[in-house]
């Protein structure tokens, strides 16, 4: 086994690109732990700027937005497409929101699992506030999707 160091670009967004690319190359890192830009342009640039140090991704989903679950649905899986256009070694994604029902939860975690399979990605949910797994209460999704990934944030 090989293990793979991934640099966070959490706490430095104030860095462009460059910068931050630079110095993850610098202090010997495999990779990135990041999202990627809304803009078109901005993630071509990105991914390319990513290439060129030879970096690893792991993307992030975190923008999806609705308050209701179809609408949330709907932007969950445009942005696992922007999330997926890097080609990463794997999405951890904020998923679904803490006050979605469980038969919710489970239409958020089935938009995941159908857009893993088709795109041979595997999709990690992280335990974020605000977002379906940050209450241990949720274990009966755990049992209805045993198959899920789960990726702890113990920060908060």
């Amino acid at each position: 086994m090989r293990l793979l160091f991934f640099c966070p670009q959490w706490g430095q967004e104030h860095l462009s690109p460059e910068v931050f690319l630079s110095k993850v190359r610098e202090a010997g890192f495999d990779g990135i732990d990041t999202w990627m830009p809304e803009e078109k342009e901005q993630r071509k640039k990105f991914i390319q700027l990513v290439g060129e140090y030879k970096l690893a991704i792991v993307s992030h989903q975190h923008q999806a937005k609705g308050d209701n679950i179809k609408a949330f649905c709907r932007s969950f899986d445009y942005y696992l497409n922007v999330s997926l256009e890097c080609g990463p070694l794997s999405i951890n994604s904020h998923s679904g929101r803490d006050y979605f029902t469980i038969d919710e939860q489970l239409q958020v975690l089935d938009t995941t699992l159908n857009f893993s399979v088709k795109n041979n990605i595997r999709i990690n949910h992280e335990t974020h506030r605000g977002r379906m797994f940050f209450s241990p209460g949720n274990a009966e999704i755990f049992n209805a999707r045993p198959e899920v990934n789960i990726t702890a944030d113990l920060s908060h």
